[in-house]
């Protein structure tokens, strides 16, 4: 009934069309397993929505700490902090020496 109204709410947060077709998913999974906590001040379109808003910033926030992740990995692992430092005392040195 809503599933239109969430894929187009979630393909403008998401910009992704398959993530939105996800997103359509896991919102009516979230609805049918959180339908008790539904008190009703609000219509059930709005609830669905917000719930498709959650999980699309869930989905962008967890994506960007991932992404953060592999940076720190990638830099630790094959970038050496330490030749930086190396290369920097040893130009202070040769600048001493002249």
């Amino acid at each position: 009934m809503f599933s239109k109204d969430i894929f187009r709410y979630s393909f403008s947060i998401l910009k992704n069309e398959e993530k939105a077709k996800d997103a359509v998913q896991e919102v009516f999974v979230k609805y049918a397993e959180s339908e008790s906590s539904f008190k009703r001040n609000c219509s059930l379109k709005t609830w669905l929505l917000v719930i498709t808003r959650n999980y699309c910033y869930n989905k962008i926030k967890s994506k960007n700490s991932n992404n953060d992740r592999l940076d720190n990995y990638t830099t630790s692992k094959f970038y050496e902090n330490d030749y930086d430092s190396e290369i920097t005392i040893k130009d202070a040195l040769m600048q001493l020496s002249i």
